[in-house]
């Protein structure tokens, strides 16, 4: 899902738990300048959120 170079280290625990939230930014962001975007976070949990339907 996420892809691209500074991607690539939050793969190793260790640094992936390193995240803290930039309350300028309102996301979540790493010490390698990784970040996610309010937008895509909030689509992520727009998805999560709605009711699967069953045939």
């Amino acid at each position: 899902m996420l892809n691209g170079p500074v991607f690539e280290p939050l793969k190793e625990i260790t640094v992936f738990r390193k995240v803290s939230v930039d309350p300028e930014l309102e996301t979540v962001v790493w010490p390698n300048g990784a970040d996610l975007a309010p937008e895509f976070l909030k689509g992520l949990h727009s998805k999560q959120s709605q009711p699967t339907r069953t045939a």
